[in-house]
């Protein structure tokens, strides 16, 4: 007991190590630690949490206008000055991430606007897909020329639409998920051809339905990403052009001889000697919060398919351009989906005073529907069977035509890949 008295008297005492190269008659010195008091050290450390806490410290005022713009962009306002003071920012910081699409209104004005690519998505007075181009409804699709053993034209009656928009009914009061929406549409619309690696056994045209295709565009491939043609613009190559839509629709190879592949694929760019010029591209969002962001989408996305497709054929009629084979063959159409709601678009180049210059393109509004409705989830299928018949005729011939023109340029003998 006496021990343990003393021992709460006394207090401990500390040795000092002495360091290297310190004289041995300084080796040893003691110091008293001095009693503490355990309530005012309590004290002490609740005054430095509350120092420390978010809420017992106010940033400066700059900090928090940047962090809150940046962090906190508008979802369907037009591009704000918050907006810029985020770009403005980015620019400077070496860990700014690269944009993407569904920031549509930072993307909008610094990838898009730059290179002059606009939407126009303003709702008009539709004259329809016949109409459009110019064709005729026909009896059967599959009674069209070189169209009948084609897989991705829908061949459905009215009690069919009924049965599709009372699904799209369903989905939407049970508020479903975006990958029920799309998948559902796939398996109903947006149809792929059986798939095999023998050699074709006819010389007839195809599409290829692509899902997700990883395909970024690169400045040492075929497959370029359009220009800009504003300078100057913060963050305006702030963007890897890997875009990868929903769905998209490209022209196979076997309408081509295969033997020839490997030339066509110097004269444009060719998907693993499979795919090229996709003339077709669907976005799917869940409702129509999203619709900017589909449109935005799938505007990016069809705009890689524009361009190239306008880089074939500028090189291929370097004197002249046939305004003609333009204005029907040089376009590409989009398709995007809000839910059960679906919006057609045309893509198409800007107009320009010399030929083959490209100077941007738009992407404007053609028709509109909710699959909820039977008559519209017809208007829907003609739309799509009509772009379908374009894609695999107008525009997989005038596809053709280019690269023959091209290879002959370069001294191939075209009449090889007859």
């Amino acid at each position: 007991m006496i021990q343990e008295k003393e021992s709460k008297q006394n207090p401990p005492l500390f040795k000092v190590q002495r360091s290297r190269g310190v004289p041995a008659r300084q080796e040893k010195h003691y110091y008293t630690l001095p009693e503490t008091d355990p309530d005012a050290t309590g004290r002490l450390w609740t005054r430095v949490a509350t120092k420390m806490s978010p809420k017992g410290r106010a940033p400066p005022r700059e900090k928090v206008t940047k962090s809150s713009s940046s962090s906190r962009l508008p979802l369907r306002s037009a591009y704000t000055a918050s907006d810029v003071d985020s770009v403005s920012e980015s620019t400077s910081s070496p860990r700014s991430r690269a944009l993407r699409p569904q920031q549509y209104s930072i993307f909008t004005q610094c990838i898009l606007a730059p290179r002059r690519i606009t939407v126009d998505a303003k709702t008009r007075i539709t004259r329809g897909p016949f109409a459009h181009f110019g064709t005729e409804r026909p009896a059967s699709y599959r009674a069209l020329d070189k169209l009948g053993t084609s897989s991705v034209l829908l061949n459905r009656g009215t009690d069919q639409a009924k049965e599709i928009a009372a699904h799209y009914d369903f989905m939407r009061a049970k508020r479903l998920c975006e990958a029920e929406f799309s998948t559902y549409a796939k398996e109903t619309f947006f149809l792929g051809e059986p798939r095999s690696t023998a050699p074709p056994p006819d010389r007839i045209w195809r599409a290829e339905r692509m899902l997700e295709l990883v395909c970024p565009a690169t400045d040492d491939s075929q497959w370029l990403k359009p220009p800009l043609l504003m300078f100057n613009v913060p963050r305006s190559d702030d963007y890897t052009w890997d875009v990868r839509p929903d769905c998209a629709y490209w022209i196979s190879t076997r309408g081509f001889n295969e033997e020839y592949v490997h030339n066509i694929g110097g004269a444009c760019f060719v998907y693993q000697d499979w795919v090229l010029c996709p003339y077709l591209t669907i976005e799917f969002k869940r409702d129509s919060d999203d619709i900017s962001a589909a449109q935005i989408q799938a505007v990016t996305a069809g705009v890689i398919a524009l361009y190239n497709r306008y880089q074939l054929h500028s090189r291929a009629n370097p004197e002249v351009a046939d305004e003609e084979i333009a204005a029907t063959s040089l376009v590409h159409y989009t398709i995007t989906f809000t839910g059960p709601c679906y919006t057609i678009f045309k893509i198409r180049p800007n107009d320009v005073d010399e030929p083959n210059v490209w100077n941007g393109c738009c992407m404007g509004f053609l028709d509109g529907g909710d699959c909820t409705h039977a008559s519209h989830v017809i208007r829907l299928m003609d739309w799509i069977n009509e772009i379908h018949r374009w894609g695999l005729t107008v525009h997989a011939r005038a596809c053709e035509m280019d690269v023959k023109r091209l290879l002959n340029l370069e001294g191939v003998d075209t009449s090889m890949i007859e």
